[in-house]
């Protein structure tokens, strides 16, 4: 009977093939269950060593970093040697060994290739703190605008990803469930439950350094709300307070490097909250570069501390130029910090436009010193071209690049070159950076470029009132002091040519007397042009 053949035939096959399915299976299921036991005791092992090392007296821990990137890289190649049902755990050991060293971007991709190969509770776990921290990097030390801007930027990428995945690992037990509601309270900016939930998981686990690190976020994230509102003295409470708990943070791990960048972004943040309210001393520089020099004792080569040493010399700089002092010393210390952390991290755009804006500072300087800035100009320049390959930080690295070949633009100007092409770039630069961020900065910017090229055109015998209009910007002191600027240059020229000055002398009074009303700062130069109309005026100059 053909039928009753074909019937019994086909269901040999059938059995035959799930026999075979059930055999693939219970395969699989062995060698994962293999594959997780093996890596993930890897994983354990290499955590803890690192923990061992973070709660000896402080020291340099870059002879265990080594070794234990040396682990990861063996453990990298066995499991290219591996089949494709190993790969999860896998890659969930090397994430976890890399967020351990506290390089979160490390881990990131091992993770997500966990995640995607298996979505289980601790890679989710996992990978959703590794988001977390990167997500915390990029809005660090934002306040306000700038503040909410950045969060709405990385939300989809960073923010939203890391609280669904750590929801998913609410329950896991792994670590304390308070520090997940920690990290997502801190996530969601609401720093108050974040401290909480901190301090539940302190008395639950006191070895675990990294619930005393989530309370200071907490309470530095609280004086970055503050800041934004403008209540400073709630922002110099949260930071004390900051300050008391990374205190006890460093009882438990003294050679932790994270527990010493907190503090380095703690005190950094109080520098510029003194910045804001103009009374940032030397004290205030000198506190940060003292927690610097501790954090870097951990580990002298940690990219993001050699970033804030170089952003406290360059802010100190900054500061001693607008008092009239010297920041050679400062801006030369800020350069040598940024190189030492871009050997590291060549990528990093932080970095970039750290050393990009200390060499932009040491050619201004030079610039009123009366020498050529365009060396350090072009080292500027290059740094924030490459840094411009990427998208992170676009619009500050296009204002930082603007503002270089506006200096360029100034020098030629001043020494008789045509300043038209650096000019260009330059607006164009402010030009991209306001579609970005609307902000009256770039504007300012534009318009004091502008103004350098209306004066190389009035000295060309060309008729500067075109550009001059386009420089106005009428919310920025910088724009007024380079119009009432240009205005007294034509007034020299139109009396050489014994024509009526005064309309022009008149009109620049009033930019003057508009500039000294929108800023303190324009004080210096608003005297120093008023004076000179004033000479104008009576006929001595």
């Amino acid at each position: 009977n053909r039928l009753l053949t074909a019937v019994i035939v086909l269901g040999s096959a059938l059995v035959v093939g799930l026999s075979a399915l059930g055999i693939t299976l219970a395969l699989r299921a062995q060698v994962q269950a293999q594959s997780a036991q093996r890596f993930g005791q890897e994983a354990e092992r290499l955590e803890s060593l690192i923990f061992k090392a973070h709660s000896l007296p402080l020291h340099d821990i870059r002879p265990l970093r080594q070794m234990v990137e040396m682990r990861l890289g063996h453990l990298e190649q066995d499991l290219a040697r591996q089949g494709r049902w190993s790969q999860a755990a896998g890659r969930l050991a090397l994430g976890r060994g890399y967020l351990a060293l506290g390089r979160p971007e490390t881990a990131r991709p091992h993770l997500e290739a966990a995640w995607r190969l298996a979505p289980e509770p601790d890679a989710a776990h996992a990978l959703g703190l590794a988001l977390a921290r990167i997500y915390q990097d990029e809005v660090e030390g934002l306040h306000g605008p700038l503040r909410e801007r950045r969060k709405a930027e990385v939300g989809q990428e960073l923010r939203d990803p890391a609280l669904e995945l750590l929801k998913r690992a609410r329950n896991l037990p792994l670590e304390s469930a308070a520090y997940v509601e920690g990290m997502i309270a801190l996530v969601e900016d609401r720093p108050n439950e974040a401290q909480r939930r901190a301090r539940e998981a302190q008395a639950q686990l006191p070895w675990f350094h990294e619930a005393w690190i989530l309370e200071a976020e907490a309470l530095r994230v609280e004086a970055s709300l503050a800041l934004g509102r403008g209540d400073h003295a709630a922002a110099q409470a949260a930071l004390d307070a900051g300050g008391a708990v990374l205190v006890q943070a460093l009882e438990i791990a003294r050679s932790a490097p994270s527990v010493r960048l907190a503090e380095v972004q703690r005190r950094m943040l109080q520098f510029q909250l003194r910045t804001d309210q103009g009374r940032a001393s030397l004290e205030d520089h000198a506190a940060v570069l003292a927690a610097v020099d501790q954090a870097l004792k951990t580990d002298p080569e940690h990219p993001k501390i050699l970033g804030f040493a170089s952003a406290a010399h360059r802010r100190w700089g900054a500061r001693q130029m607008e008092r009239g002092e010297d920041p050679q010393a400062s801006l030369d210390a800020a350069i040598h910090r940024a190189r030492q952390g871009l050997q590291q991290a060549p990528r990093d755009n932080a970095l970039l436009n750290n050393f990009g804006t200390a060499l932009r500072y040491r050619a201004t300087w030079a610039m009123r010193q009366g020498r050529d800035p365009r060396p350090d100009l072009a080292q500027a320049q290059h740094a924030l071209q490459q840094a411009l390959e990427r998208p992170r930080f676009r619009d500050f690295l296009l204002n930082n690049l603007g503002c270089c070949y506006e200096l360029q633009a100034e020098w030629e100007e001043a020494h008789g070159s045509d300043p038209t092409a650096a000019a260009r770039k330059a607006v164009d630069c402010f030009e991209q950076a306001s579609a970005i961020r609307p902000w009256v900065g770039h504007r300012s910017s534009q318009g004091m470029t502008l103004a350098t090229l209306a004066r190389w055109e009035r000295r060309q015998g060309r008729d500067p009132q075109p550009t001059l209009a386009l420089a106005l910007n009428p919310a920025s002191f910088q724009a007024h002091l380079a119009k009432a600027s240009v205005l007294l240059d034509r007034a020299d020229h139109l009396k050489a040519q014994q024509r009526p000055m005064e309309p022009d002398l008149a009109a620049a009074s009033i930019h003057l007397e508009r500039a000294a009303t929108l800023s303190p700062q324009a004080g210096a130069e608003a005297a120093r042009l008023r004076a000179r109309l004033q000479r104008m005026r009576s006929g001595q100059g």
